[in-house]
């Protein structure tokens, strides 16, 4: 399997929000593995400037390997 398709999810908060039926707190810093979130969900999260998106290898403590931001 190839390695760059098993990125982990990281969402970090910037306020307390509730999103794609996941309630964050400020400061929260929650990981997903991958296939854990629904396509979905995932764009609702993404749509939310208080959320931010990072993927992180799942294998590594690296952390981050791509930064998506809005």
């Amino acid at each position: 399997m190839n390695k760059s398709m098993n990125k982990n999810i990281q969402i970090t908060a910037s306020a307390d929000i509730t999103r794609a039926g996941i309630a964050f707190k400020k400061g929260d810093s929650k990981i997903f593995k991958h296939g854990e979130l629904t396509p979905a969900q995932l764009a609702q999260i993404d749509a939310v400037v208080e959320l931010t998106v990072k993927h992180v290898a799942s294998n590594s403590t690296k952390s981050s390997v791509k930064k998506e931001t809005h």
